[in-house]
């Protein structure tokens, strides 16, 4: 019978939809604590910033408070004199805490941590912030991009040569531009420096899983060397992809910038 039952359309229905409940329960649950967590560490580092600047305690406070915070919650993990001294910059460097405002205090601890260590303007930990629950960043993946300034190339993206403003209404717009980085890192391509535009193409396309990895989410690979016609002319597209959030394609003609390394592609992108 049991068997009967789990052959049968309702039942599979049911079961996916309480599977996808329980998995939604599950992720509610997982940013509950989480949430938790990150307040409760922006609260100890608040603590300790006051007494601090109040008492004569100075460095010995954090010390003393590692030790009998461990002795109390000995199952608990978290309470290092190392982490004690990172809540304490988590602190600093947000003063005021505004989970609704603030894409930084959304993240896990681990990359909270990497973010005040590894970049210093606010502004710019909140921008990877963003990208990162936008496109669920792992700490690894988060780390690469701020090794490569992700920040500040795509600062540079508005000066690429793209139609998006022209094309695209005002909110699809930004996204586009949002969502494309300048310049790309394409050294798995294993190119030289001599390289044509030619050969990135037809390494890129060799390589599609990791091109589409490194262009982001939500690119789908349509072709190369896609014939066009316009006024009885006969065009070919270098790379033809479709964007699933903006639904639109998005053409890629390459080119080669002899002023930098040949792992970064000059490109003009338009959409359509």
């Amino acid at each position: 019978m049991s068997d009967l039952i789990k052959l049968n359309k309702e039942y599979v229905s049911l079961f996916n939809w309480l599977k996808e409940k329980i998995r939604n329960a599950q992720l509610r649950a997982s940013l509950a604590v989480n949430h938790a967590v990150i307040e409760l560490y922006w609260d100890i580092g608040k603590q300790i910033i006051d007494k601090q600047q109040h008492t004569q305690w100075g460095s010995k406070l954090i010390e003393t408070l590692s030790r009998d915070l461990q002795n109390s919650f000995p199952e608990t993990h978290g309470f290092s004199v190392r982490n004690l001294e990172r809540m304490r910059q988590f602190a600093q460097f947000y003063p005021a805490l505004d989970f609704s405002a603030q894409a930084v205090p959304q993240l896990p601890w681990g990359h909270i941590v990497l973010l005040i260590q590894k970049v210093k303007i606010p502004h710019e930990q909140e921008w990877y912030a963003r990208q990162t629950i936008e496109h669920g960043w792992s700490r690894p993946t988060l780390e690469t991009y701020i090794k490569r300034s992700l920040y500040q190339q795509q600062g540079m993206s508005e000066n690429k040569a793209s139609n998006f403003s022209d094309r695209l209404p005002p909110p699809q717009s930004s996204l586009a531009q949002d969502i494309l980085k300048s310049p790309y890192n394409f050294d798995f391509l294993g190119l030289h420096d001599d390289a044509l535009e030619r050969d990135i193409e037809h390494a890129a396309t060799k390589h599609i899983t990791k091109f589409l990895l490194e262009l982001g989410k939500g690119f789908a690979f349509v072709g190369r060397q896609v014939p066009i016609t316009l006024d009885d002319e006969e065009y070919f597209i270098d790379m033809l992809f479709y964007h699933l959030k903006l639904r639109n394609f998005i053409i890629i003609d390459l080119l080669c910038d002899r002023s930098h390394k040949i792992s970064y592609v000059a490109k003009s992108v338009m959409c359509c």
